[in-house]
């Protein structure tokens, strides 16, 4: 079981959308599309709706009906299902002057009230899905994984929740990211709801992006700006 952390930071390049953070709960949630094609390059990952499976030695593959065994040099490449009606809101673990330049940011807000940041979350979904907005009601919630693409996935490969919620070590373990995380569609976090395919890359996405605002209202008893 991961550890809690005891605060989160959120990096804001806009002192305007700092304060409708904090003064009327203003959560924006880009779509995982969104940081496929971003212009921003600090925040841009190709990858973000797939996990990437490269051993050193290749793929060991077996022919189905002849048993015969072979390898392939590619990349095992499960992707997402329509990334853009799945939602991410990104965070970090750690407050550094870093990480403050990586992110071009202006000014950033501690969250030191966690559990409390996702029961007001939760409620918005769930309110979300009385209006008919959305059909799923499931937050993810946690610190993201860091991986190497040479190391055996287990099963990340086969779930959505789990790819969501990992991202290549290099060049992206320095964030230490905190992701809250919900889809639009009722089965968008079921097993196997992933396209599998063999390449040396990902395919670069083609795809429009959206975006979900929660609204959550004043937040200033459970978070403060720090920078």
């Amino acid at each position: 079981m991961k550890n809690i952390p005891s605060s989160i930071y959120k990096y804001f390049n806009n002192v305007g959308f700092r304060d409708r953070f904090i003064n009327a709960g203003e959560v924006y949630f880009n779509s995982l599309s969104y940081f496929l094609s971003c212009e921003d390059k600090s925040r841009r990952d190709n990858t973000e709706n797939a996990n990437l499976y490269k051993p050193a030695n290749g793929l060991q593959i077996t022919k189905l009906h002849s048993q015969q065994t072979f390898t392939d040099a590619r990349t095992l490449i499960s992707t997402i299902k329509n990334p853009n009606r799945v939602f991410v809101y990104c965070t970090s673990n750690e407050l550094s002057e870093v990480l403050f330049k990586r992110f071009s940011a202006t000014t950033c807000v501690e969250i030191f009230n966690l559990p409390e940041f996702q029961k007001r979350l939760q409620k918005s979904l769930k309110n979300r899905a009385r209006l008919g907005i959305i059909k799923n009601t499931t937050l993810l919630n946690g610190s993201v994984d860091y991986y190497n693409s040479e190391n055996e996935p287990d099963t990340r490969h086969a779930w959505p929740d789990q790819i969501i919620m990992a991202k290549q070590s290099n060049p992206f373990s320095v964030e230490k990211e905190y992701r809250f995380a919900f889809a639009k569609d009722k089965n968008a976090f079921d097993v196997n709801n992933v396209d599998y395919s063999l390449g040396a890359e990902v395919q670069p996405f083609m795809g429009q992006h959206t975006h979900q605002v929660l609204h959550l209202g004043n937040l200033s008893d459970i978070c403060k700006v720090v920078l």
